[in-house]
């Protein structure tokens, strides 16, 4: 069914971002306001089954595994962003080893 063909409009605004109610209250940043408002969000739309995937490049790599015939790129960008970081870091610990190690200096 098309979505032009449900005649209701439901909106939902995240706490926080301007219309939101009573943003500036910390006491609604809970994790259980926050899963109460997931779990109305999915009843109100209807959902069995929800996926909610954080931001984050080992997330992408896991939703691209699916697609990894039909699309490679999905999990070769996440991929080479994760090993370029990870060998960035190994490099980096290797030259501080270099520089500040006293047993190596000795050579």
């Amino acid at each position: 069914m098309p979505i032009s063909a449900f005649d209701v409009h439901q909106e939902a605004d995240q706490l926080g971002c301007g219309r939101s109610d009573r943003p500036d209250n910390p006491s609604l940043w809970t994790t259980e306001r926050a899963v109460a408002e997931l779990a109305a969000v999915r009843s109100d739309l209807g959902l069995d089954v929800f996926h909610l995937l954080g931001q984050s490049w080992g997330g992408m790599l896991s939703a691209s595994r699916p697609y990894m015939e039909l699309a490679p790129w999905m999990a070769i960008c996440p991929g080479a962003a994760i090993m370029l970081v990870v060998l960035g870091f190994n490099f980096l610990g290797d030259g501080l080893r270099d520089v500040l190690d006293p047993r190596l200096q000795s050579l």
